[in-house]
């Protein structure tokens, strides 16, 4: 007679013990190496992360000495428009 599932209740496959249980060197040389590789890949993501903070932090201030630049040629601007409209009030006044 075939033994079927119910016939089987007691054995449960992959349940032979609780794991590696000899650990040496080597195991212990891996997990360093895994852990060295995750350090690693975490230091090299920061420092990008860095280095792109670096080159916003500079464009910013190109950005910022331009706008200071800008802003003193509009106020310059502004400035010499108030004196061509005065003049223009003077002239229509007087005639």
């Amino acid at each position: 007679r075939p033994v079927t599932r119910e016939g089987m209740v007691g054995i449960a496959p992959g349940t032979m013990g609780p794991g590696r249980q000899v650990v040496d060197a080597s195991f212990y040389v891996g997990k360093l190496r895994q852990k060295t590789a995750e350090l690693q890949a975490e230091i090299d993501k920061m420092n990008a992360e860095v280095e792109r903070y670096h080159k916003d932090s500079t464009t910013y201030q190109q950005y910022e000495r331009k706008y200071e630049t800008l802003i003193k040629e509009v106020r310059r601007l502004e400035g010499q428009l108030a004196d061509y409209n005065l003049a223009m009030d003077k002239s229509r006044t007087s005639t």
